[in-house]
This record gives structure tokens, sequence and C-alpha cells, in this order.
């Protein structure tokens, strides 16, 4: 309806940036700041994403044009830390942090700027204050949670649910043979946390015929998306049985 919206194509990069498609949220970053160059968010976005793709002078000249409007902003001046910090510059990302955090901010961002402080003390070798700082970041993560409700006993209901209907029974009749669609097929890496697995999807990620998905939720994300990829009302798990061809390919894809 306004293809001129800037906010609109910022907040579009936000939500492809929260898929895990970084290249196409670069896209819709580059519109907003065509639209509005002193989008102080958008260019603080770009430089987040730029950074995520390990492209480094590129983030820097990003965030260097959203301090250049706002020097006390949240988000540039993190991500200008983090750019620090990975050059190996620890105390200018320690100052620039322990400056953020005298600021009024709200807990989540608290959060993650203690959170990066932690990282940087780690790096210089002081142990100690790096522990206070992570301390003092999950108990500003703790304020968060707290205001979230979530009922556990819907979860165990959840749980027993699919446990009696996927039964040995109930999935012996599918069909088992691989799938001759040309698409990629996905291997499912299951380890509890903290156990390697992020290691091990980084050393396999680096074979060139494989692609992690960065932990990224990909399941839950198909099955909440799964009545529009299909184009009718979907219930899951009673669903499964009732899947076409077709429809099982627009799955996969």
């Amino acid at each position: 309806l306004q293809p001129a919206f800037a906010e609109a194509h910022n907040e579009l990069g936000n939500v492809l940036q929260s898929l895990g498609e970084h290249e196409e949220a670069l896209v819709s970053y580059r519109k907003a700041l065509e639209l509005r160059p002193d989008s102080v968010d958008a260019w603080t976005n770009l430089g987040l994403t730029l950074e995520r793709l390990h492209r480094l002078e590129e983030a820097r000249e990003a965030a260097g044009s959203a301090l250049a409007q706002a020097p006390r902003h949240y988000g540039a001046n993190l991500l200008c830390a983090r750019l620090d910090s990975r050059e190996g510059a620890q105390q200018k990302a320690r100052e620039r942090l322990e400056a953020l955090l005298l600021q009024p901010l709200a807990p989540r961002d608290y959060a993650m700027a203690a959170m990066e402080l932690g990282h940087a003390l780690d790096k210089q070798g002081d142990p100690a204050l790096a522990f206070e700082r992570f301390a003092a970041a999950k108990r500003a993560w703790h304020t968060v949670l707290a205001t979230t409700p979530y009922d556990t006993g819907q979860l165990l209901v959840h749980i027993a649910r699919l446990r009696a209907w996927f039964s040995a029974e109930h999935v012996r009749g599918w069909d088992a043979s691989p799938c001759d669609d040309g698409l990629a097929s996905p291997i499912f890496l299951v380890g509890f946390p903290r156990s390697g697995t992020t290691l091990m999807e980084q050393i396999l990620e680096s074979h060139p015929h494989l692609t992690g998905s960065r932990e990224e939720p990909l399941l839950t994300r198909l099955l909440d998306s799964t009545a529009t990829l299909i184009g009718r009302p979907f219930a899951y798990p009673e669903g499964l049985d009732g899947l076409t061809p077709a429809e099982l390919h627009a799955l996969r894809a």
C-alpha cells in the first residue's frame, strides 16, 4: 500500500533476520535506508546483520553511520562493542559497554550489554569481574522471564498427547522409502544442551554439501505455518495422516 514506507522495510528486515534469511534482510534494510538515509535503527540493523555474516568492515561502517546521528544509541554501541571484541580491542569494548550500562535500559537490553561486558572482561583475564557481570545479566533476564506467563502444565499435557499419538502401530503403515523429489534431505542432530552439539554442527557445516540450521527452531516454525503452506486447515499431529504427496513436497521444500 505504501512502497515508500521505510519503517515497514526495516521491520521486514527484522522478520527475515529472525527467520535466518540474512541476505534477504540486508536487501530490506538497504531499501529502508534508500528511503530514509537518517534511520538510525535501519543502519544499526544492517550492521548487526553484516556482523552475523562476518562482514566486519561493512558492519563497522554501518555502525559508524548510526552513531554519527545518535552517539548514545543502544544497538549501535552494542554492535561496536562486539566488533571491538572480535578485533581484539577488549579494553575499548569494555569502556563502551560500561558507559552503555550507565544509561537507563530495559531489563532485556541491560542483560545483553552485561553479557557482552562479561565476555570482554573474561578475554581481558578478569574472571572474577566477568562473573559479576554475567550474574547481573542473569538477574536481568530473570526479570524478563518473570513477566512472561507460561503454563508448564499445558506443556506436559501436550507431550503426553504426542506420546500417545505417535505409537509404533500408528506409524507402521507410513512409507519409509527415500523421497525422490530432488530436494536435499534433512539430518537431525540430537543432543542434550552443553553436550557439544553446536561444535559438531560447526564441524559438519564446513563440508561443502552440508548447510547447518544454526539451531533454528525449524520444526516449530514449520508446524506453525503448515496451514498457510498447504492452503487448508491443519492440526498437528492428527493432520499428518492426510497430507498429500504435493503437500509433503511443499513442506519439504
